[in-house]
Parts: structure tokens; C-alpha cells; sequence
């Protein structure tokens, strides 16, 4: 298989359920962890539609990662949420044959007007065309 459907987890933060007095050690453990910066944690979780109660995604990884997400369910405020997604288990080696899928742009949604597609609609993109 060069893509199919599997399984990604969606890492977060719901702000109002970490500990305040290990807040800023809890950020600098979840950027190792997760291989991102303090500050890119910092300032999802300063975004001006966040509230206390809002789960506010970091980075998604693979369901295999069992021993990832085990750490990080270690810290006060740490939200996992399973979803299908599309996986490529070559990773960046097939990119560029398969390209990625991503939600439809406007201008590519006047372009194929007529064809079923919406405004929430996803569609391949850059990848090699057959050229005949």
C-alpha cells in the first residue's frame, strides 16, 4: 500500500485542565515530546477564539505511537482524539507521486463547478500527472 485510510490522534490542550503552578514546565515537556517549539504552544493557546474549556490541537501523529501518547497523558490539560485519516507508510519517499489531499481552494472550486464538489470537499493535489 502506498496510501489508504488509517488512523491519526490529534494531540491538544484544553487550557482551563492544566495545572497553573506547572503550566510553563508542562508546555517545554509537550514541545519535546511532540518535536515543536514552546512558543508555537504558546501562541495556539493564546488564539483568540481559545476559551477554558476549548480543545486547542498541537500536532497529529500516527495511532502507533501508543508510547507517545502514553507520555503525554502523563500532563494535566492533554487531549487525544482518534480520526480516519489518510497514511502513507513511505512517508515523504512517495510524496511526490502521490501528492497530499487537502481541503478544496475557491478557485478550484469554480473550476470543477458542476462536478459535485462543496466548500468542504478535499481533493488531491501536486503530484505527478500522466502526460500522454
Amino acid at each position: 500500500m502506498l496510501a489508504g485510510e488509517g488512523t491519526s490522534s490529534s494531540i491538544g490542550l484544553v487550557p482551563g485542565k492544566m495545572n497553573p503552578d506547572t503550566k510553563e514546565q508542562d508546555i517545554k515537556t509537550i514541545a519535546g515530546i511532540l518535536e515543536t517549539t514552546e512558543n508555537y504552544i504558546n501562541q495556539a493557546l493564546s488564539a483568540s477564539w481559545v476559551r477554558d474549556d476549548t480543545f486547542v490541537p498541537i500536532k497529529t501523529i500516527e495511532r502507533t505511537s501508543q508510547n507517545t501518547k502514553d507520555r503525554l497523558l502523563q500532563i494535566k490539560g492533554i487531549k487525544i482524539a482518534d480520526s480516519k485519516s489518510r497514511m502513507y507508510p513511505y512517508g515523504e519517499a512517495t510524496s511526490h507521486l502521490l501528492g497530499y489531499i487537502q481541503t478544496i481552494g475557491e478557485e478550484e472550486l469554480q473550476q470543477l463547478a458542476g462536478k459535485g464538489y462543496t466548500a468542504n470537499s478535499v481533493i488531491r493535489k501536486n503530484r505527478i500527472r500522466k502526460r500522454l
